[in-house]
């Protein structure tokens, strides 16, 4: 990509602190050239390590057994570790025994990405709109955020394609995070298949929207997370960004966490929650919205006497009120930034209390 020059208003003299931060923004400095210059294979170091592996060519690495390798392997980012299974055909079936995958739409944005956002939110915060040209944040800079975003996501569905089509694995720990396009089914099938095939029963899928699209949020299809609930070893699961899908089959479910729920969810999706996922030991909401029912206060009832949570985390939430009724099992509650409203002597259980 190149610097876009044309953002900025031609102006002679000295060069304005806007246009440094553009200028770092597009793409580095003389100063970083000279930097991995004196950190490349001229070095020392580099001359040194080159020697070593000159003098010692055979693959020490490879001749370790698996345990030893896999040990490697999980000290590593899934990224990585997946790329060992290019190496050579001694490693190829190592990344499918890996316990635990962690696939986060991130580690596919290259630094410029980051540079182009910091540089928006500069530009915002410092009022610095008059070094620019008219329609110029519009123009230029969103766009090129957003093709950025638009370029790691389809890196990801194919990556998660590469998944669903390939050899069979059994996974622990799924941990996903994507941005909210047009085009999420994927996510939703490569969920489905940890589910149901891979056996996964901790799970983490977080939906986040394109940059300056806070409204998005992402739905799962009408099964839901998977097509034989019943029969799911999910015992975590954490959502963020997505509208919470029926959650009462899933009996070994102990850990849910919340986050990020759109205000459009109606507060029934939230006390059936309560009251139909019994087996349910802790419940954490954190930044959950609800909407308002034909002019009603956005109220969450909670009254489930045969609920088994022992532990409520209500932070940041937009209800008006949590109103707690009935949870006779409940150990402890924090309320953060939350409206939590109950009667302590109708919790004979409760010892801790926290509320800020």
């Amino acid at each position: 990509m190149s610097i876009p020059t044309a953002l900025f208003k031609r102006r002679r003299g000295r060069e304005t602190s806007a246009r440094y931060s553009v200028r770092r923004a597009g793409g580095g400095s003389s100063l970083m050239a000279r930097s991995s210059a004196r950190t490349g294979s001229g070095s020392a170091a580099g001359r040194f390590l080159l020697q070593l592996l000159s003098a010692r060519p055979e693959d020490r690495i490879s001749a370790l057994p698996d345990d030893l390798l896999l040990l490697v392997l999980r000290r590593l980012d899934t990224r990585t570790a997946l790329g060992t299974g290019l190496l050579s055909r001694r490693w190829a079936h190592l990344p499918r025994e890996l316990p635990a995958l962690d696939l986060r739409i991130g580690d596919l944005l290259p630094p410029r990405y980051h540079r182009w956002v910091l540089l928006y939110r500069d530009i915002w915060k410092k009022r610095s709109l008059l070094h620019y040209r008219i329609g110029a944040i519009r123009e230029e800079l969103l766009p090129n955020i957003r093709r950025y975003e638009r370029r790691a996501m389809r890196a990801f569905i194919s990556s998660a394609d590469r998944f669903l089509e390939g050899p069979h694995r059994r996974v622990n720990k799924l941990r996903l995070e994507f941005f909210i396009t047009g085009n999420t089914g994927c996510m939703n099938r490569l969920i489905t298949e940890a589910i149901d095939a891979w056996g996964v029963d901790d799970l983490e899928a977080v939906a986040k929207p394109v940059f300056k699209q806070r409204k998005d949020v992402h739905t799962f299809p009408s099964h839901g997370l998977c097509r034989e609930p019943r029969a799911a070893r999910l015992r975590s699961l954490k959502l963020g960004g997505c509208v919470p899908p029926p959650l009462h089959e899933y009996g070994a479910l102990t850990m849910l966490v919340l986050q990020d729920i759109p205000e459009s969810t109606p507060a029934s999706a939230y006390e059936g929650i309560f009251n139909s996922c019994l087996q349910l030991q802790t419940f954490h909401l954190i930044s959950c919205g609800c909407s308002r029912a034909k002019g009603r206060s956005s109220t969450v009832v909670v009254d489930a006497p045969n609920s088994e949570i022992r532990e409520l985390v209500v932070q940041d939430c937009t209800f008006e009120w949590l109103r707690l009724m009935a949870l006779p099992c409940l150990q402890s509650l924090a309320s953060l930034r939350s409206s939590v409203l109950f009667d302590s002597s109708s919790f004979p259980c409760l010892k801790q209390w926290l509320s800020k």
